[in-house]
């Protein structure tokens, strides 16, 4: 590692260094998780992009099981969960954490995940701006209807959630 990114730094070098051998340990992969959604973000790619017409949603938890046993031996370990909405289908994203070492799921933040059976779920509450912005952005109800209080429902939903991170996309 560069001397001048660290800045001479032995600690700073073991931490770099402890990140790098984690690092070579993760194999991850993305998932669409559902073609469901609680909200209609404007400009959101899966819905205005027509992906949610054009992809099968595969429902049966057989399937999704035998799909995850390919992944992980192809050597995936980590799954990052998506769209439409993860939290909707508790049931799918248990498939994922039997078999994977680690999982993160993305949601909106309107619908609290459980903790019992996903202690170590990673849980990335995506964030528009927060307040205002959120609620001029993104919410929508599926039928084009607006309400408030978006940021302030994932705020409420997982402050005080070690699980949760906040992430502005």
């Amino acid at each position: 590692m560069s001397k001048r990114l660290i800045g001479g730094s032995a600690d700073m070098s073991e931490r770099f260094a402890a990140v790098a051998r984690y690092s070579k340990k993760i194999r991850a992969s993305e998932y669409i998780l559902s073609n469901a959604c609680n909200i209609r973000c404007e400009g959101c790619w899966f819905f205005d992009g027509g992906h949610d017409t054009a992809t099968k949603e595969v429902k049966d938890l057989g399937l999704i099981r035998e799909f995850i046993a390919q992944e992980v031996a192809r050597g995936v370990n980590t799954a990052l969960l998506i769209g439409g909405e993860p939290t909707l289908f508790p049931l799918r994203i248990a498939e994922y954490v039997a078999q994977m070492e680690r999982v993160t799921i993305s949601t909106n933040g309107l619908k609290p995940f459980p903790v019992a059976g996903f202690e170590n779920v990673a849980v990335a509450v995506t964030l528009f701006g927060g307040g205002p912005t959120d609620d001029k952005l993104r919410a929508i109800r599926p039928n084009g209807t607006r309400f408030t209080g978006l940021f302030e429902t994932a705020l409420r939903n997982y402050r005080a959630d070690p699980r949760a991170h906040f992430i502005y996309a």
